[in-house]
């Protein structure tokens, strides 16, 4: 399942005497546009896993990935996906960055050096979002009609600026570039 999201909100960190903020706040990872992704996996036409996609690779290998079913819920070790109305998966979306979260609270997804980035998740409004679900067979021919838009192979939004924290090796930009669709 793809979400689109129109705006992604970084993260808020202390910039300590380092770039233009000094000794003050200042948010990094924002960027139009934002694709997440939650896969829920069948084999042989029976329930097998969900796997939760995390920012990247780095905070999905630590904190997401494949959670499997074991006929009454979804787990990894010792953590489980709960479910509601006993069928549907509960993935919590974090509040500005729409991180997809096994389980509400404060996550820290990556420490740069003077603060953390951080996603907060709690138990807000449902997305139910079995009740407008389109399924999209990707044939590998060009998509047409309400799907069209999968065609296009840009970035979806705007390019990074302001990375004056690269030149003391944090790879963060104040605004990041915009993510590419959910095809590329």
């Amino acid at each position: 399942m793809w979400m689109c999201v129109v705006v992604r909100y970084g993260g808020v960190v202390t910039c300590g005497r380092i770039s233009t903020c000094i000794g003050g706040y200042s948010t990094f990872g924002h960027h139009v546009g934002d694709w997440e992704r939650v896969v829920i996996t069948f084999k042989d036409d029976k329930l097998y896993s969900i796997y939760l996609y995390i920012h990247g690779s780095e905070a999905t290998a630590q904190f997401g990935g494949e959670f499997i079913w074991d006929g009454q819920s979804f787990k990894q070790g010792s953590r489980t996906v709960s479910l509601t109305e006993c069928s549907h998966p509960v993935i919590y979306s974090a509040k500005g960055s729409h991180g997809s979260w096994p389980e509400p609270g404060e996550h820290v997804y990556k420490d740069i050096i003077m603060d953390k980035l951080v996603d907060s998740c709690s138990d807000g409004q449902d997305w139910q979002t079995w009740n407008n679900l389109k399924v999209v067979k990707n044939t590998g021919a060009p998509f047409t009609g309400e799907f069209s838009f999968l065609n296009f192979k840009g970035r979806w939004g705007n390019r990074e600026s302001e990375c004056t924290l690269r030149t003391i090796g944090i790879d963060q930009c104040i605004l990041s570039n915009g993510p590419t669709g959910p095809l590329n």
